[in-house]
């Protein structure tokens, strides 16, 4: 029916709710549980990492730079293959505090 949300899967419900916990408190590893095994990373600021081990190095690093970085999710949406989340991260680099959407 014209108009009318898209249904959002249950699976795809609790992925978000997840990724929304684990960046209220991020840690190096919090996000490993929400990846596949065979994950590839492309984030901003960190280089692109193969695997769930590369990617906990590459969250460690962006922690190291941005040690109070964390996420709120403003919508989401379903895909075909996964899940579109809006969100906005906010962080302190240096003595600067910074945003950006995701």
């Amino acid at each position: 029916m014209a108009g009318q949300p898209a249904a959002r899967p249950p699976e795809a419900e609790r992925f978000v709710r997840d990724f929304a916990r684990v960046w209220s408190a991020a840690t190096p590893t919090g996000f490993s549980a929400l990846f596949d095994p065979s994950i590839r990373l492309i984030a901003p600021l960190i280089p692109v990492t193969d695997g769930i081990r590369a990617a906990e190095a590459g969250f460690a690093d962006l922690l190291g730079l941005l040690p109070d970085l964390a996420a709120e999710v403003h919508d989401w949406a379903p895909t075909a293959d996964g899940v579109i989340i809006d969100h906005v991260f906010r962080g302190t680099l240096g003595r600067h505090r910074v945003c950006w959407r995701g």
